[in-house]
């Protein structure tokens, strides 16, 4: 059994291909250990990574939930989505017998960090007040 985080893309892909090592959300976790990364909407776990620690980060409002050692699957383990998993689910999956993908190319990696950044600078953009505020909408 293992624990695994719903993330939309493309957040999820990032997080798995290890663009994204840093998870922003509004609660506090105990979890660690690796946790599966289910891509929203899609109805399967993508990949994994280690949850290592969660910290609150007072500028920003968020915790950050730190991760490392992400790995995607080569073939993509599709889960019956229950009524009620929002950020958790607890699935029957072994993440170590799951195919690994190898690591992208050097090129593709640094376009979709490109695209990640260019993504956070956008969000930061728009939110800019409501950061100033203290608040985020």
């Amino acid at each position: 059994m293992v624990h695994c985080l719903f993330v939309k893309a493309p957040f999820a892909g990032w997080i798995v291909d290890g663009v994204k090592l840093i998870e922003y959300r509004t609660r506090e976790t105990y979890i660690r250990g690796r946790i599966g990364i289910i891509e929203s909407g899609t109805g399967t776990v993508i990949g994994d990574a280690e949850l290592i620690d969660c910290n609150w980060n007072p500028q920003q409002g968020f915790y950050l939930w730190l991760l490392r050692n992400p790995r995607r699957y080569i073939t993509p383990v599709p889960f019956e989505h229950k009524q009620g998993w929002r950020t958790w689910a607890i699935l029957d999956i072994d993440p170590e017998q799951q195919e690994i993908a190898p690591r992208l190319p050097d090129r593709v990696f640094h376009a979709q960090c490109g695209a990640y950044r260019r993504k956070i600078d956008s969000w930061l953009l728009e939110h800019t007040q409501h950061l100033a505020n203290g608040r985020v909408e």
